[in-house]
């Protein structure tokens, strides 16, 4: 039989877990060239976009705080992944498009565009570890 210590432990734990919710699996791109460094760095909420065949909404940030959003496309023959995004840092919107290819669709390349100015060009792209987000 269990005592009241037990008990009282085993709901303090049940309960910090119901809290906690459930473990998100976010993922993070850092973007090379034309855009880099804390403006190229993105991360997305959610699993990243594999399965062949699938358009997939992405919802993340950009430099930290200021929101992102767009798609991937996975290709029915899963060879790549596109991502368009839109985005807003300082108060500027930009915009970028990458493809990710391999079997892991780890790296890939595109172009971006950030503010007034029209600053646009080549970027590359790479899957990157969260816990380096600048």
């Amino acid at each position: 039989m269990l005592s009241f210590k037990k008990i009282v432990c085993l709901s303090a734990i049940l309960a910090a877990t119901l809290i906690a919710g459930p473990v998100r699996a976010d993922w993070c791109l850092q973007l090379n060239g034309e855009i880099s460094s804390a403006l190229g760095f993105f991360r997305f909420t959610g699993a990243r976009p594999t399965q062949a065949g699938k358009i997939v909404p992405l919802t993340g940030r950009v430099a930290g705080l200021g929101p992102a959003y767009g798609t991937a496309t996975v290709q029915k023959d899963g060879s790549t992944v596109e991502l368009g995004v839109t985005f807003w840092a300082d108060a500027e919107e930009g915009q970028f498009d990458v493809w990710l290819r391999g079997p892991r669709f780890n790296k890939g390349d595109g172009y971006a565009g950030y503010g007034q100015y029209g600053t646009t060009g080549d970027v590359t792209a790479k899957v990157v570890a969260c816990k380096d987000e600048p």
